[in-house]
């Protein structure tokens, strides 16, 4: 069990040369491989850099990289252009789609004792463990997961081995998991390495997957610059890899503020933001920064909807952003919410739990939608004519005589 390599610096950056000869020197040291599969992430993780990497491993191993399998999880598969745009380099037959509720196949069970102890006794069920049949076939003599490290709501730090056990996985995996992230000791994980659902992914790979020819290339972005850049590259075929990541991610992808946030703005494009459920991370990414009766106002001029999907956007609309105590309660005595565990911790994660005040400004929502789960409503035009005309990626500005902090897009960075 080895780190391959570790590279890279909050400052530096790692131009396509140089990840051409880091990845090369890597793959050498594994000697011959001529049944090579990849899984890589798909089109919601365009800024992972994975498609030069993946253009670095076709070109290394040609003919020998069999199958390449986006880690979809339950998002719809990629369609050619979305393959053309981020894997342009790689043969589009090479591509697999997983089927979330097809593809699965079980593979081994965490007993309810270990997830019991990780959640600090929240949940105290199974947690089984379904991967891609593909991944289990054995007809590879390398398996590369090539996945970006950055600080993810549900896991912590996202990444490594999630990308496995989410991202081919089956329903009765992610909805387990889910309630894993949900039911967890520490309501906001956001940035930590160590948290439940890591320990049980973790545990997962040492029990089940050790016969695998697995090795992670991971990648740590900044995302604050326009256009991305690869401050890091670490490969390896254990959670060593995986924690040097992370502190790398923790440098580039966390701001510390040296004081508690009492006025922010998040300022979220319209092409990108057209629900809340994706919007929230506007309220997840900041939500450590801020302080006790702080005031966050969320301008999302493309907010049309609540969730992507018609049950999920349902449910939403139905119980709302109301606190971590209520939400559990309700989860127990309700089997419809019960049964949706990712709404579960997207309405926890969406909660302010009385802790700071969140204005929606929307551009189709009216007030009654807005206020129906729980936030104030406020209106975008009124708040933009008040913007001055230049504004920062991330940084105070001055708003009629007050200090605001102003944050262009929160992507996936994290302020604390």
């Amino acid at each position: 069990m080895t780190t391959t390599l570790a590279s890279g610096s909050a400052t530096s950056e790692i131009n396509s040369a140089q990840l051409h000869e880091l990845i090369r020197g890597a793959l050498d040291q594994l000697g011959e491989r001529s049944r090579v599969l990849a899984v890589v992430p798909d089109a919601t993780r365009a800024g992972s850099h994975a498609g030069p990497v993946l253009a670095e491993l076709y070109r290394y191993y040609r003919s020998d990289l069999r199958d390449v399998l986006p880690a979809l999880g339950t998002h719809r598969p990629m369609n050619n252009y979305e393959i053309a745009q981020l894997y342009a380099a790689v043969p589009h037959e090479l591509f697999r789609e997983h089927r979330w509720d097809f593809d699965a196949i079980q593979v081994g069970e965490v007993s309810a004792a270990f997830v019991s102890e990780a959640t600090g006794g929240w949940h105290q069920q199974p947690w089984p463990v379904e991967l891609n049949r593909l991944i289990m076939a054995e007809e590879h003599d390398l398996i590369v997961v090539v996945g970006q490290v950055s600080p993810h709501e549900l896991v912590g730090m996202g990444g490594y081995n999630q990308h496995l056990f989410m991202g081919t996985s089956g329903k009765r995996s992610l909805e387990a998991a889910y309630r894993i992230g949900a039911f967890s000791e520490t309501p906001c994980v956001l940035g930590q390495v160590h948290t439940a659902l890591r320990t049980v992914f973790n545990h997962a790979q040492e029990y089940f997957l050790q016969h695998l020819p697995l090795l992670f290339i991971l990648t740590v972005v900044d995302e604050a610059v326009p256009g991305g850049r690869l401050r890091g590259l670490v490969i390896g075929d254990d959670h060593d890899a995986f924690l040097k990541a992370c502190g790398l991610s923790q440098q580039v992808n966390m701001t510390h503020v040296a004081r508690p946030l009492e006025r922010v703005i998040v300022d979220l494009p319209a092409d990108n933001y057209t629900t809340l459920w994706r919007s929230n991370r506007a309220i997840q990414r900041t939500r450590q920064a801020l302080a006790v009766g702080a005031e966050l106002v969320i301008l999302g001029s493309g907010l049309k909807e609540f969730g992507e999907e018609p049950n999920r956007d349902h449910l939403i609309r139905r119980f709302g952003y109301r606190g971590r105590e209520r939400l559990l309660e309700l989860a127990e005595q309700d089997p419809e919410l019960y049964s949706e565990p990712a709404v579960l911790a997207h309405l926890l994660h969406g909660s302010s739990e009385g802790q700071f005040h969140v204005t929606y400004c929307p551009g189709k929502l009216v007030r009654a939608e807005i206020e129906s789960v729980g936030y104030d409503y406020g209106v975008a035009q009124e708040w933009r004519r008040r913007l001055p005309s230049r504004l920062p990626q991330a940084d105070w500005i001055d708003l009629d005589g007050e200090k605001w902090y102003y944050i262009a897009d929160p992507k996936r960075s994290l302020w604390t």
